[in-house]
């Protein structure tokens, strides 16, 4: 949701769909946040301090506009000491796994999402 979420290399390719998601964002922007936000209460790659948090499994779909932000989101949880394990999905669209129907991928992320947590310390 930052005016610079549109500078990744997966926004300008698959920003266009389907789904169309390059003018989502800033149409959703506009009455959701106000004039000078920070970019950090946005999104979470660009949050502060992201050591002492809970382990996190990010799940990528590889065709996605913001695949990249996941990305950047588990490379700085690593940077910060925060246990993270990436997973991609290749060929796998934005908002797959609410698609099980229509995703083949659906099903397999959501088995290892179920077991991650069930495997997960609880603090």
């Amino acid at each position: 949701m930052t005016e610079t979420m549109y500078d990744c290399p997966s926004m300008v390719e698959y920003a266009y769909g389907p789904p169309p998601f390059l003018t989502r964002p800033r149409f959703l922007r506009r009455p959701a946040v106000p004039p000078g936000t920070g970019a950090g209460a946005l999104s979470p790659p660009y949050t502060g301090n992201l050591g002492g948090i809970a382990p996190a499994l990010v799940v990528v779909p590889t065709r996605d506009a913001v695949a990249d932000h996941d990305r950047r989101y588990a490379e700085r949880l690593h940077a910060a000491g925060t246990p993270v394990r990436l997973s991609g999905y290749p060929g796998a669209r934005h908002a797959f796994l609410a698609m099980p129907a229509v995703e083949p991928r659906a099903g397999a992320a959501r088995a290892e999402i179920l077991a991650f947590l069930r495997t997960a310390p609880v603090r």
